[in-house]
Parts: C-alpha cells; structure tokens; sequence
C-alpha cells in the first residue's frame, strides 16, 4: 500500500469512527426524588416539579429556574465542549393551566453553567443560554419553539437537538432550565421530556489515536 491510499484509508476511517457516539439517558423522575434538581437562588421565584408521566416529565412554572449537575443528571463531571462533540437532546412544550397551548415567555429554554455562573446567574450570561420560547433578547435565539405548530389546540411536544459544541466553548457542571415571565399576563408551564445528551464513545478516540500511530511507524519504514 503506498502512502497515498495509507492516508485516504485512515481519512476513511476517522470518518467512520467519529460517526460512533453514545446516548446518555436520564431518569429525571429518580433525580427529582433525590434532591437533585436545585432552585436558582437569583433568579428563581416560581414552582418546579418532576411528574413521572411521559417517562418523567420537568414542569416549570412561571418564574421558575432550576438546575442540575452534569453528574447527577448525565453521570458526567462536566461537559468540555473544547475537547469533545455534545449534543443536547429533549422535548419541550408550553402548556396553559387548562391544557391549552401556552403563550410566549420573557425567556424560556435552557442554558449551561460553570459553578460560579450557576450561583448568580445575570443579564450577562445569556451568552450560555438558549431561548427557546422567550420574547426577551437574552440567550440563543438559534433554536425556536413554534408557536404556529400547534396540534388541534393543544399544547404540542416539540423536539430539539443541540450542539453544544458548536455553539459554545469552555467546561460546564450544571444544566439550567428556565420558565422566567414577569408579565402577569404570562402564565404558563414550561415542560421537558426525553432529556438525554450524545457523546462520542471513548473507544473511537483510541482507535483513532491507534491508526494515527500506524501512520507514524509507516512513515519511519518508508
């Protein structure tokens, strides 16, 4: 095999090991019974609760913040989106009290923290955020819930599918759920479902690092 194929070879095969990742799934139902999920103690003025319907289901009411670590909710010390590929994945809808579909929040997503962010969350940090339902210019308006999709006049499960990686940089502990509206025009409940974040599997980096070292010995041969 010359060096040329030797390289499109591995091209090749880092292609197909990139393309190997794992879901990590939650059980936000057990997280709740635990005392995982946290109030924002600057932000939050509202209820929250896990119901264990839907495979467990988060519901924020208004002025509701929340959050929880990456350990106890993913089993993951952190999340470093300067070495590693997330993706963030779940399914949010916006419900009135009577079952209604429910109308925009000021903000209304999530976002992810460092553990002094999640201590003082501010105007300042909606560069971590992701507002997804919210009216408000705070956080990421690249991902939308829509308002217009609505399912025979009742509140309709959207899902999303974040990468993190690309839009962020840096290491992060917590997750961050907000249902923020002072308007008292505004009441409704935020809900997520399904939350579960993709990973690369460990073993495509070895196997990686592996085809890169063959390289080097071929080259040294040569």
């Amino acid at each position: 095999m010359n060096m040329k194929n030797v390289f499109v070879a591995l091209g090749l095969s880092a292609l197909s090991f990139a393309s190997h990742s794992a879901v990590i799934e939650t059980d936000i139902v057990e997280n709740f019974a635990q005392g995982d999920f946290k109030s924002d103690s600057n932000q939050n003025k509202g209820e929250y609760t896990v119901l264990d319907i839907d495979g467990g289901r988060l519901d924020l009411g208004t002025e509701a913040w929340t959050y929880i670590s990456t350990e106890n909710l993913f089993g993951l010390s952190s999340l470093n989106l300067d070495n590693r590929f997330y993706s963030l994945n779940f399914d949010m809808r916006i419900s009135q009290d009577d079952n209604s579909p429910g109308m925009p929040s000021e903000i209304g997503g999530v976002m992810v923290a460092d553990g002094d962010t999640v201590k003082n969350i501010g105007g300042n940090d909606g560069v971590f955020g992701f507002n997804l339902s919210g009216t408000q210019n705070w956080g990421s308006k690249a991902f939308r819930y829509d308002f217009d999709n609505i399912d025979n006049g009742t509140p309709t499960w959207q899902s999303f599918n974040i990468d993190l990686s690309a839009a962020l940089n840096g290491q992060y502990q917590y997750l961050v759920f907000m249902n923020d509206c002072d308007d008292e025009n505004c009441s409704n409940s935020t809900q997520f479902r399904n939350i579960s974040i993709e990973v690369p599997e460990p073993y495509t980096f070895a196997l990686m690092a592996l085809s890169m070292a063959g390289l080097v010995q071929i080259r040294r041969k040569s």
